[in-house]
């Protein structure tokens, strides 16, 4: 299991004023893998994921009424909370998240190395259910992380 913080940030107008709000999504992914070596201590490699949002915050600058809630200046909710649902109970987000990843890994015969992996995801984040979830919205992310291996090889 993987932990991610993936973020977004719209910019609209709202009655002649603008209004800007950023969306942070915490994510546990599960990635499964196919690994080729090259060599040693390189390998690449690829597969898919399938990730749970299991908590999110959106920042919202700038007066905003939709009716079913309201912003006034630099807020902070909780996007899967009971105040995001619309008036049908809809929420605005869903949860769950699937896509594909790559990447390279270097791994040294001490057991330390580094990687970076890229992902797409391919299903819709967003809840066309909710009043505000028109279009289409997916995640991404580039990562570069160190490896430290335990134990035995």
């Amino acid at each position: 299991a993987l932990y991610s913080l993936r973020g977004a940030r719209h910019k609209f107008e709202e009655g002649g004023v603008e209004v800007i709000a950023k969306d942070y999504l915490h994510y546990i992914n599960f990635p499964m893998s196919l690994k080729f070596y090259i060599g040693d201590v390189f390998n690449i490699h690829f597969g898919g994921y399938v990730g749970v949002a299991v908590a999110g915050k959106r920042k919202i600058d700038g007066m905003l009424d939709l009716g079913f809630i309201q912003f006034d200046g630099e807020e902070s909710i909780d996007i899967f909370s009971d105040d995001m649902q619309d008036l049908n109970g809809d929420d605005y987000m869903n949860r769950l998240d699937g896509g594909l990843h790559a990447g390279l890994e270097f791994i040294s015969d001490k057991g330390v190395g580094v990687g970076t992996r890229a992902s797409i995801g391919l299903a819709d984040i967003t809840n066309d259910d909710h009043i505000l979830g028109d279009g289409r919205a997916s995640t991404a992310e580039i990562s570069i992380y160190m490896i430290f291996r335990i134990g035995a090889n």
